[in-house]
């Protein structure tokens, strides 16, 4: 690497790093996200199935009952292998951007206190 392509690697903004989902859809990252956060997902069969075949989850059979007539009664749980869960801790603990506060209206206040919507307080009919 020549010093120019160094000095030009210096001065280029760092990027954080990315979610592990990126490119995949809003329901994806949404069931990924919880699942590697603890919870069981609540999404389609369809969009566990995409993480899976992405190698973002792991799942896990459990079966409830197998000596019933009607067959086994199974269970899915998901997990998050443990790259792709530092990886998403990563992400989750990034810097995120700043964004302007918009400063908010000041309120009616009678004493000190506010008025909640109402036009005077101290009128009682």
């Amino acid at each position: 690497m020549t010093s120019s392509e160094n000095a030009e690697q210096e001065t280029r903004p760092m990027k954080g790093p990315e979610h592990p989902c990126e490119g995949l859809s809003r329901a994806a990252r949404q069931a990924f996200d919880r699942i590697a956060s603890g919870a069981q997902p609540r999404s389609s069969d369809r969009t566990l199935a995409d993480l899976s075949e992405a190698g973002l989850v792991e799942r896990h059979t459990i079966e409830i009952a197998t000596r019933d007539r009607f067959g086994p009664i199974v269970r899915y749980e998901y997990s998050v292998p443990i790259a792709m869960h530092m990886r998403w801790c990563e992400w989750m603990t990034r810097p995120k951007r700043r964004t302007k506060r918009r400063a908010t209206p000041p309120q009616k206040t009678v004493d000190g206190l506010p008025l909640f919507g109402l036009s005077n307080p101290r009128s009682s009919n």
